[in-house]
């Protein structure tokens, strides 16, 4: 047979179970604090079931749940698009632009109409062409692609221009989700991508030579310098390809070098760091440069006597 618990224990504790937190019976701490536990508790379960309701609820209003919307609806694949052509090396690279339906597959052909929004800057006709308007996604299919190309000849180097697309109309089958996507036009002289990775930075003809490393940042004509110094520190600059036969890589002047090590201080580029690139080899060949610490000392720095590069592994 189990043992008995004693009443004093087992009435404190019915009442914990069946009692209100604003009761006026006086209780032990140990047992308020086994109370407010039990409120919370019932608290946190009514947050959770009224939390869980509401998004039911709004996923149906929002089509989530296709299985109970009566149609799915029509929308951009993405916000954005790029639409980029590279003079040298010369490549298109646009992006797939598409409508896609969210939820079920197309149960029947469903007709779909774009249109240019006002805010477009691109020349329709001129720099880009849509061949069509009026698509199709067709029966058992998600998406449809819009047939979009670019005039490399007739766009403007390094000036980004923008076609806004908005969906007029969707025909039976779907809903419209009234959405607008945008794409971005760019003509690139030159695509500094093909400058990233790895680097031995050589001194005076091979006296001497470190690693460091070369990075884009995605934006045209940028690239990141890590490690020149020695020191583990970053240094952006920017690709000229005004003159494709003589090809610039620029660091700005008041760049950073070193942190400093001494009374000195820091030690910042007094002009501009410039190195000639070598697309054919990927070797930076670096012209001397001067610089200026915090405590104003200037020079020249030491080891470009000759000549440094930056050739690539």
């Amino acid at each position: 047979m189990k043992p008995a618990w004693p009443e004093q224990i087992i009435s404190p504790l019915r009442w914990v179970a069946c009692s209100e937190l604003d009761s006026e019976v006086e209780i032990a701490p140990a047992i308020k604090v086994l109370l407010i536990f039990r409120q919370m508790k019932i608290l946190i379960y009514s947050l959770i079931i009224i939390l869980t309701a509401s998004f039911m609820w709004s996923c149906e209003t929002d089509g989530l749940f296709d299985s109970e919307q009566e149609s799915s609806v029509v929308m951009w694949d993405a916000e954005t698009y790029k639409a980029n052509v590279i003079i040298s090396p010369l490549e298109e690279k646009i992006d797939v632009i598409r409508l896609r339906l969210f939820g079920k597959k197309a149960q029947q052909d469903i007709a779909v109409q774009i249109e240019l929004d006002p805010s477009t800057t691109a020349l329709t006709g001129v720099e880009f062409d849509i061949q069509s308007t009026d698509l199709v996604i067709k029966e058992g299919e998600s998406f449809v692609e819009v047939p979009f190309s670019i005039d490399n000849e007739k766009l403007e180097a390094d000036v980004e221009k923008k076609v806004v697309l908005n969906i007029k109309t969707v025909g039976t089958g779907a809903r419209n989700s009234n959405g607008k996507t945008t794409i971005s036009l760019n003509k690139i002289l030159y695509d500094v991508s093909g400058w990233e990775g790895d680097y031995i930075f050589e001194a005076d003809n091979g006296d001497w030579t470190r690693d460091a490393s070369v990075s884009a940042t995605g934006k045209p004509y940028e690239l990141v310098i890590k490690n020149f110094w020695g020191n583990g520190l970053e240094m952006e600059g920017t690709v000229d390809a005004s003159d494709l036969n003589n090809i610039k890589f620029i660091v700005p002047a008041g760049t950073k070098l070193d942190n400093g090590w001494d009374s000195k201080g820091a030690w910042w580029l007094k002009n501009d760091l410039i190195a000639t690139l070598d697309d054919e080899n990927f070797i930076m060949d670096i012209i001397q440069f001067d610089y200026v610490t915090d405590d104003g000392s200037e020079g020249s720095f030491p080891w470009c006597s000759a000549a440094c590069k930056m050739i690539k592994k």
